[in-house]
């Protein structure tokens, strides 16, 4: 699956989610960078991060990674599905860790399980697999609906102002 920029001037801009920032932006490959400003130890904190959209025929779907606190970017993105509400409001649901592992060990999907003090869930599918699977309209607990996290957009994107004249 190419990265499209779906909902690209819905998304771009600076977010607030809970005493944090989180700036988006889209490259020219569609795929959009992250800047996460985070307080900590008596310090801003600045986290980078990417992301791809990915649209499906029931919901949108974002692919994000962000940068351990050593600057490491990890391997791996986790899936996240989002939706608009309210006057702009950025609604994102995390995935039923349950529900991946369960299809891991099924082999519905193909990938790796990794227990410890938490259980770490690696897809490896096709990425039109895990889209089929994600947005199958049949499943209803691939994500934690009652538990989501509501972003508020802050600031439209640098610029924007000037690219409206």
């Amino acid at each position: 699956i190419d990265p499209k920029p779906v909902d690209k001037d819905k998304l771009e801009g600076t977010w607030l989610v809970g005493t944090s920032t989180v700036t988006v932006r889209f490259a020219k490959n569609g795929i959009a960078k992250l800047a996460a400003t985070i307080w900590k130890d008596d310090e801003f904190r600045l986290r980078r991060g990417e992301m791809i959209v990915t649209e499906g025929t029931r919901h949108n779907f974002l692919s994000v990674r962000i940068e351990d606190e050593h600057g490491k970017m990890p391997d791996a993105y986790g899936f996240l599905q989002y939706a608009f509400v309210n006057d702009g409001d950025l609604v994102v649901w995390a995935p039923n860790v349950k529900v991946f592992e369960e299809a891991v060990e099924k082999k519905i999907l193909q990938g790796g399980i990794e227990r410890g003090q938490s259980t770490r869930i690696t897809v490896a599918s096709k990425p039109a697999d895990v889209l089929a699977f994600i947005d199958d309209p049949d499943r209803t607990d691939v994500f934690v609906y009652g538990e989501p996290t509501v972003l508020r957009k802050i600031a439209p994107p640098e610029g924007a102002d000037r690219a409206a004249k």
